[in-house]
């Protein structure tokens, strides 16, 4: 028969550590395990040092499995905000270019707009708002679709 503090010795813990282990689990308390009580003195049989090391042993992979795992979501966290990271600076590069094209459509539009100005005057007789260069004018000389004033 071992005291709790001989028994926490045998298994490598503290006394603390063994009363935690046992409060801790399931369907189990100290009273249970303890076979004989002289004064504030408990004592276990072998029966009860059985018990508490599968009672330790159970705790530590729990440890374990609970560090695994807290682990595992740390790097699914980290991969988490790395895709957030890459997701922003996609959506900045989209911005920019979402920026640029409606410049070019700005741009189109108000090209667009004179173009049509254009052919509305032509249409209602009116003169090309635009005024022609002298190699556009003598172009148009030569080709014959306008007449040369020294004529």
């Amino acid at each position: 028969m071992k005291t709790i503090r001989q028994l926490a010795e045998s298994l490598g813990v503290t006394r603390q550590t063994l009363y935690n282990a046992v409060n801790d689990a399931e369907g189990v308390s100290i009273d249970d395990l303890t076979t004989e009580k002289r004064g504030n003195t408990r004592y276990f049989d072998e029966e009860a040092e059985a018990r508490v090391k599968d009672i330790l042993s159970n705790r530590r992979k729990c440890k374990t499995t609970n560090a695994t795992a807290e682990a595992k979501a740390q790097r699914k966290l980290e991969e988490a905000e790395e895709r957030i990271q890459q997701l922003l600076k996609e959506l900045d590069e989209l911005k920019e270019t979402n920026k640029v094209l409606i410049g070019t459509n700005a741009i189109q539009a108000q090209t667009i707009q004179t173009y049509q100005e254009r052919e509305q005057q032509k249409l209602t007789g009116g003169t090309d708002p635009k005024p022609r260069g002298r190699f556009a004018k003598a172009w148009r000389i030569l080709t014959g679709k306008e007449e040369s004033k020294h004529e």
